[in-house]
């Protein structure tokens, strides 16, 4: 330790001190660099031995990537932090303790959120992100088929984390087109190149990285010099909806769960709060969670069970080209209907509601059925296996307008952003024209959203 204690260096030793400056300077450098390097994912260009041999074959003159830098008229800009807890219901914002989220609300504005139907986790966070409703920007559940393409897609799967799949210009795609720098740390799409750009930092998912590893990725970008910070930041937490799912909306599980994030937002706003870069934050969930109370077992309609399907949920799409099949198939589902009435409605495409807005031809399937609310669809070989229909089993999926369980929060905080203020329930299109307009940014693609629904909020 002594080369770095200057007050014992003797002037005889001038060797010794200037080698302890050369060391310290050498050291700061090389830590910066590393930093930038393992935040970008390219950790392997500074150091080649960590490429495979084949790599070092093919690419034998690559030359590094030179670090993601934010344009000259985005250094003064604000930081907008966006942070999803999936699965954080509206209604628990009262129900349970939340120190930091409520000072954040208190120091901002909050409101309950609607979200998109289906109300699931990929739809909602495609929607969060590109101001489209699930059946515009195609993600219209967490696993569909696509009758074009003739393959499905699959959350957690290889097709999730292709861009092909996904409609839109997510936010990082509007902020690295426009050179400005963004991060994601999870996040549905922020690997999947959509529109052919990554944001500048964004990191592979992974459900067990802890909470405040999570939280201190989001300082250390913070803490990055001005022009290789980045200026959004999307932030995910899985743990309130994996405790709702397995234990219920009323759980000690699902309290702990709030309590951990809540805390661990406290170390990221403690830190917000004590430094003078200009952060606005905001604070999302992309659905909330019901307790199932019955189950809707559609094993019987044979047709059914002899087209592609989207698995078991309170939505299930089925597809077919054979229409013979299709009209089969819609007819067995009404008969068990007629004989459970009060579980479900059922529809060909064409007849879907129009409020749902699930456009897409490909994708929405040509028999959908919608379990009311806490209804589950499946079959009986799904109800078998599982805890479907226990007693504290929840889940989501439901059309929000009949039940207000699955609205989602939002709260917004910053120097941009009035103080103090519940806001009239929105719906979440709406909340990606207002974070574009915080970060001072133009989107290039239409969208679903209207900035008048936020604008007002605004300083």
């Amino acid at each position: 330790m002594a080369i770095f204690e200057s007050k014992k260096i003797t002037q005889g030793n001038s060797i010794r001190k200037l080698n302890a400056n050369h060391f310290a300077k050498t050291f700061f450098a090389i830590s910066t660099t590393l930093i930038l390097a393992s935040c970008s994912g390219k950790l392997s260009e500074l150091f080649p031995s960590l490429e495979s041999a084949q790599n070092k074959t093919e690419n034998p003159s690559r030359k590094p990537t030179p670090q993601p830098e934010n344009a000259p008229q985005h250094l003064n800009k604000p930081i907008v932090i966006m942070i999803s807890i999936d699965g954080f219901a509206a209604d628990y914002f009262k129900k349970y303790r939340t120190p930091t989220l409520t000072e954040w609300a208190k120091e901002g504005i909050s409101a309950r959120m609607i979200p998109s139907f289906p109300t699931l986790t990929f739809p909602n966070h495609v929607t969060l992100v590109t101001g489209l409703y699930p059946g515009h920007h195609g993600i219209v559940g967490n696993n569909f088929y696509d009758e074009k393409r003739n393959e499905g897609y699959e959350m957690g799967k290889p097709s999730s984390n292709d861009g092909t799949w996904y409609q839109g210009e997510p936010i990082w795609t509007v902020a690295e087109n426009n050179k400005m720098v963004s991060a994601t740390y999870f996040w549905v799409g922020s690997e999947a190149s959509i529109g052919g750009k990554d944001p500048s930092y964004f990191l592979k998912y992974n459900g067990k990285i802890p909470t405040a590893d999570r939280v201190k990725q989001v300082i250390n970008w913070l803490q990055l010099p001005a022009r290789h910070r980045p200026h959004y930041i999307a932030l995910y937490f899985s743990a309130v909806d994996d405790a709702g799912h397995a234990k219920g909306p009323d759980s000690k599980e699902v309290a702990d769960a709030i309590t951990e994030i809540d805390t661990e937002l406290g170390v990221l706003k403690r830190y917000i709060d004590r430094n003078t870069r200009d952060v606005q934050v905001i604070i999302v969930s992309d659905h909330g969670m019901k307790k199932i109370e019955k189950t809707a077992d559609l094993s019987s309609a044979t047709s059914l069970m002899k087209m592609k399907d989207s698995r078991r949920g309170a939505v299930a799409y089925f597809y077919s080209d054979d229409q013979k099949m299709i009209d089969s198939a819609y007819q067995e589902v009404l008969d068990i209907q007629s004989k459970n009435p009060g579980l479900f409605q059922v529809y060909k495409a064409a007849d879907l509601p129009a409020k749902w807005r699930l456009d897409h031809p490909d994708r929405r399937g040509d028999i959908i059925v919608v379990g009311e609310p806490g209804v589950y669809i499946g079959f009986k070989r799904s109800f078998e296996t599982g805890n479907v229909g226990s007693s504290n089993f929840a889940t989501h999926g439901w059309d929000a307008s009949q039940s207000p369980d699955l609205d989602a929060i939002f709260i917004a905080s910053g120097s941009l952003i009035k103080r103090g203020l519940t806001v009239p329930s929105f719906e979440n299109v709406n909340v990606y024209p207002f974070v574009l307009d915080l970060l001072g940014l133009q989107p290039s693609r239409s969208h679903d959203g209207d900035l008048a629904v936020l604008a007002p909020y605004k300083k």
